[in-house]
Formats: structure tokens, sequence, C-alpha cells
């Protein structure tokens, strides 16, 4: 009776990578602009799409990059900005520490459908 019980994960799938950190901070201010409406765009689509209702309360996120290439990638290079704005109000009440608990990153590699799978886990205390 005591334990956490958890609801269903609602996946997203995103058939994109969003930019790195180092090609975000090299943008122009209006071209950041335009990359984080697209990004909040391309989310707000999959959320209707998938007809998710928004999550009240506490969740877990993580964030499975599919890169096409092998490259090395750094962790520290994709915080998951843009995504996270992209799911406040839509998905999530908020990106702060009291709602996300918890957001980790996964790196893969899929050379023929690169993309990004988002797993958000809501938990009832």
């Amino acid at each position: 009776m005591g334990e956490n019980r958890h609801k269903k994960i609602i996946t997203l799938v995103i058939p994109d990578i969003p930019p790195s950190l180092n090609k975000i901070f090299a943008m122009h201010w209006a071209v950041r602009q335009r990359e984080k409406r697209y990004w909040s765009d391309l989310l707000l689509c999959r959320i209707l799409i998938q007809k998710i209702k928004p999550v009240r309360g506490q969740v877990k996120i993580k964030l499975v990059y599919y890169f096409k290439t092998q490259g090395f990638h750094d962790y520290d290079n994709y915080s998951g900005k843009f995504i996270l704005d992209g799911l406040k109000g839509r998905v999530i009440e908020d990106d702060n520490q009291r709602v996300v608990t918890e957001l980790t990153h996964e790196f893969r590699y899929d050379p023929v459908n690169p993309r990004l799978e988002i797993f958000i886990e809501p938990l009832l205390i």
C-alpha cells in the first residue's frame, strides 16, 4: 500500500533529432527562435495525433536519440531543452524539478530511421 504506483508510460516518436547545444548557441537569435517553434509545433502535432491528455503531478522522462551516424555524441550537448519546453503546459504541468523528478538520455544508432523517442512516466504517489 505504501509503494508508488505507476500509470501508463506515454511514448512520443519524433522523426528528427533536435539540434545540439553547440548548434543552438551558434545560431542567430531569430534562427534559434524559429528552431524552437519548429520543435514546439512538431511536438504539438504528435500530441494531437496521439490524443495525449495532460499529466498531472510528477513524471520521469527518458529521451532516446537514434542518430544516423555512429559518431561520438556528448550527453551534455543534448539537454532536451526544446523538448521539455514543447511538452510544458501540453503534456506535463511544468519542466522544473518539482514535476520532472528524473530526466535521462540514451544514445543509439539507426542509419535508416534517425529519430527521438520520448518516454513520459507519470508517477502516482
